[in-house]
């Protein structure tokens, strides 16, 4: 037999056609998404230091930094493109006036208001009681329990 040879396959008979209509197939997929999502879900949660991750490429302080020069940038060059506004009196931008520390205004105290306080006279005071408790009732005494009659009339005595 030479590799050129063509195989010949067997013809699918009974058995295969059982096996490939099995119920079981359904129960092996849904242990292996199970498995899969088991996996999934333990790489997932591994705590990951993005930073280093990522590299130094990356780093909250230079991200910071690089925002601050954009803004900065770009607020310069339209305070510049913008012709001043407000005639001769106030020849300011208004991207320039926002820029500008706002003067602080200091907070005045305002006084504090208490509530109203009764006066003594108006408090109505109610007589205090003492309390009294009843006695308890006194403990039953035993009596005596009354014999009963014999069930048998009592022997006869030599003597009668």
């Amino acid at each position: 037999m030479s590799l050129l040879d063509p195989i010949e396959l067997p013809k699918p008979g009974p058995t295969f056609m059982v096996g490939a209509v099995s119920p079981l197939w359904g129960y092996f997929s849904a242990a292996a998404m199970g498995g899969v999502a088991y996996w999934w879900m333990t790489r997932w949660t591994r705590p990951m230091n993005l930073e280093a991750l990522l590299g130094a490429a990356w780093s909250p302080a230079k991200a910071a930094e690089a925002v601050e020069e954009a803004t900065t940038a770009v607020i310069e060059t339209v305070a510049e493109a913008l012709p001043p506004l407000g005639g001769e009196a106030a020849p300011i931008s208004p991207l320039v006036a926002l820029a500008e520390p706002s003067p602080v205004v200091e907070a005045v105290a305002e006084p504090v208001i208490e509530p109203p306080t009764p006066a003594p006279e108006s408090v109505v005071t109610a007589p205090v009681e003492t309390a009294t408790f009843a006695e308890p009732d006194p403990e039953p005494t035993p009596t005596a329990k009354p014999r009963r009659a014999a069930a048998h009339p009592p022997a006869p005595t030599p003597d009668a």
